[in-house]
């Protein structure tokens, strides 16, 4: 019978799992005081720039052309209408969590973004509201006029300024790089914006051993909060299978990333899946949020696309995953609650496949389970090697009991270790002994 390697976890030194353990509890205890409702909503698909690994495949204009607003997916209209749909959501649940963050493609290309953000401030009020934006169109004065109606803004920074060109491919005939971060020390210099400024990466293959350095670019300009997100098989990223971190590169990234922003005093985190995984199997602690609505991940979104039709995750929002799409909020007739708990709908999809009985192959860790994206999506790949085109609503549903790729109990062959393996327990006694100092602490 095959085994699973777990040497790389074993290349960790003392001083490394230490740092991991405490980093790890704390995102726990964070996320553990957080259980609400989270949507990323995509108010357009239309971008300024062509990134060969977007998850959304945005549609690059051509530059110097006007965009017709119906281009972007709905009008401002259908947009309040979505918006005071989830506010109704939320009136009957007074008590509930709230956050909803914008997305695309670039919403800055909407002439009417501004107007987006505020009314979506007024119905949920400003510390519930964040924006994503890759910094190219926006100017500081624009970001100041909208900051008192947000508390987030993320900008992606995709690696050093050779890569980040090269991936970003804008199409305005700029250097992407120095414009998106011109704008991000133009924000430092206001406190109000640095505070809620928020850079991520998109980790590949090609640029893994540059995010030190970037985060070290970074921190002199004065940034403070850095994410990483992960490379998701989805969009034009479905069949750029090279490009794709192993769960090797994710444990050393994470390491890394740990490492050096506590060199730097940098606030950093791991895509919250990937530290959910080693949350539950190193640490020993429960991540299986249950009560969560969309996937049992306390940091979990739904996700609703530019023609307001909701998703049980924001990276299923194109092909092929768009095949799971619920009803739109425009339909007349359709509230929230109906496309959440309506049979067939949004939550009875997650009832179905993504709990902890079905998930990863039923295996019994206390688990969020990774992300069923990335799971799904590596399996239909590896194994079947499937054009978007051609994968079917019974293959994405199928496959979504698969194991997360991330997972150190992941073997090629979409199969897994037994969690009590012998030799997997010897490997994980010097985390766990690790998180308890931490939270003796």
């Amino acid at each position: 019978m095959t085994t699973t390697d777990y040497s790389y976890l074993q290349k960790a030194t003392p001083r490394q799992i230490d740092r991991l353990a405490s980093h790890l509890l704390r995102r726990y205890r964070e996320k553990e005081q957080k259980s609400g409702l989270s949507i990323v909503y995509d108010i357009t698909y239309i971008c300024n720039q062509a990134c060969p690994g977007c998850c959304v495949s945005a549609i690059a204009y051509k530059k110097g052309t006007e965009i017709a607003p119906e281009s972007h997916g709905h009008d401002f209209q259908g947009i309040s209408k979505v918006l005071h749909k989830i506010r109704a959501y939320l009136d009957s649940r007074p008590d509930l969590p709230f956050f909803l963050d914008f997305g695309g493609g670039e919403l800055t290309l909407r002439p009417d973004w501004k107007d987006i953000v505020r009314l979506a401030s007024e119905l949920f009020g400003r510390e519930s509201v964040g924006m994503n934006t890759n910094g190219t169109r926006a100017s500081v004065e624009d970001l100041l006029e909208i900051e008192p109606y947000i508390s987030y803004i993320g900008i992606s920074i995709d690696g050093l300024e050779e890569y980040h060109n090269r991936w970003r491919k804008t199409v305005e005939g700029v250097n992407s790089y120095q414009k998106t971060m011109t704008l991000i020390s133009q924000m430092i210099e206001h406190p109000s914006l640095r505070d809620k400024l928020d850079i991520t990466t998109v980790p590949t293959k090609d640029n893994l051993a540059q995010i030190p350095d970037l985060m070290r670019e970074l921190h002199a300009l004065g940034i403070r909060h850095y994410s990483v997100h992960r490379a998701m098989q989805v969009g034009r990223f479905w069949e750029r299978d090279e490009l794709l971190p192993g769960k090797e590169d994710y444990f050393d990234l994470l390491l890394r990333l740990i490492e050096t922003g506590e060199e730097l005093g940098m606030n950093v985190h791991l895509h919250h899946s990937i530290e959910s995984i080693y949350t539950a199997l190193l640490l020993g602690h429960n991540t299986y949020a249950g009560d969560n609505i969309g996937n049992p991940d306390r940091k979990a979104s739904l996700g609703i696309d530019p023609w307001g039709r909701v998703f049980f995750d924001p990276w299923c929002t194109v092909a092929p995953w768009d095949k799971l799409a619920s009803s739109s909020l425009l339909d007349d007739g359709m509230d929230f609650e109906d496309i959440l708990r309506s049979h067939g709908g949004v939550q009875d999809l997650i009832d179905s496949y993504c709990r902890i009985e079905t998930r990863c192959q039923g295996c019994p860790v206390a688990c969020s389970g990774g992300n069923r994206i990335a799971s799904a999506a590596q399996h239909i790949r590896s194994t079947r090697g499937l054009k978007a085109s051609a994968v079917t609503r019974d293959d994405l549903l199928g496959a979504l009991a698969a194991v997360d790729p991330a997972c150190p109990l992941y073997r090629d062959g979409d199969t897994f270790a037994p969690p009590d393996d012998a030799d997997l327990l010897d490997v994980l006694r010097p985390f766990r002994e690790a998180a308890r100092g931490a939270a003796q602490k």
